[in-house]
């Protein structure tokens, strides 16, 4: 099966995209990545999957090697930075697979493009509710209860992380993506090293997070922004995909998301995965999304 291609896509509103992609035939299947991360998370899941339809995987902006003209603290942005790249390339309809908090953006994305949206996959999703992101008190050891809602306190929260990044300090990184991503399965070294580059290259972390912290589409309020009331408006089928062990994204908010949802999706909890359950369990993760694909075409 051919490699994936790299190429920079401008889009209509100027940003540029990083896209790894492969073509094929049939609809396409579009993989969004979470926070502190990059499309490379997504290249050795792409290449054990026995599929033919086109590949297309960006950096969001202001991730990986897109760029970030434009500051950008709502996940509907983000959403419509994929809607536009979809629609340079001509597609109509598209596949989406989400990982971590990048599943916000493809709800999003399912949610304002019902046409464009033909069915999604949720690997260790966030909620529908979003994340709220807690000051830290006390020599910022302890959170407290109330949420950070502006961009310049969000700045001062992730002061120590920028400090890591600006001082290249990628031990402390790879501590921190061994404790949280892959607390249970750890891929190879070269693989890590592509996550301690995603980190380091991300240059929009506290608008992301306050993007994610402000995202709320259940019914009620989440400590910080208003729902929108939008879970049961979904008319897309959907799958779940969650370890049990995850570190990141806790597994009951695979439960909650199933839930709530009007349109519920069909949950695989996979028990001993982790954050990223495609490291250690590939082939069965693989098989899930590839069933779930064939069901599209059926």
């Amino acid at each position: 099966m051919a490699d994936l291609q790299i190429n920079h896509t401008k889009i209509a509103n100027g940003e540029k995209l990083h896209v790894r992609s492969r073509s094929g035939k049939g609809i396409p299947l579009v993989f969004i990545h979470g926070n502190m991360s990059s499309s490379a998370i997504f290249i050795d899941l792409i290449r054990n999957m026995n599929i033919d339809n086109p590949v297309i995987a960006p950096d969001l902006r202001g991730f990986g090697q897109s760029s970030y003209e434009t500051v950008a603290t709502d996940i509907k942005t983000y959403a419509s930075d994929v809607k536009q790249l979809l629609e340079s390339q001509g597609h109509k309809q598209a596949i989406l697979i989400g990982h971590g908090a990048g599943n916000a953006v493809v709800m999003r994305l399912a949610l304002d493009e019902p046409g464009l949206v033909e069915r999604f996959v949720m690997l260790a999703s966030c909620s529908v509710a979003g994340h709220p992101i807690r000051k830290r008190i006390f020599f910022n050891l302890i959170k407290s209860k109330t949420p950070i809602r502006s961009l310049e306190g969000m700045k001062v929260h992730v002061a120590p992380m920028e400090s890591y990044k600006e001082n290249n300090q990628r031990w402390i990184i790879r501590q921190m993506l061994n404790k949280l991503f892959f607390n249970i399965d750890k891929p190879l070294d070269n693989e890590i090293e592509r996550n301690i580059e995603a980190v380091l290259n991300q240059r929009n972390l506290p608008d992301f997070n306050l993007a994610i912290s402000r995202f709320n589409i259940y019914s009620d309020d989440n400590g910080l922004v208003d729902g929108s009331n939008e879970t049961r408006k979904f008319k897309q089928e959907s799958i779940i995909i969650h370890g049990d062990k995850d570190a990141v994204m806790p597994v009951g908010i695979a439960k909650f998301n199933e839930r709530v949802m009007a349109k519920k999706p069909t949950t695989h909890i996979i028990n001993g995965a982790g954050y990223v359950p495609f490291v250690g369990y590939i082939r069965k993760v693989t098989n899930l999304i590839e069933t779930f694909i064939e069901n599209a075409k059926s």
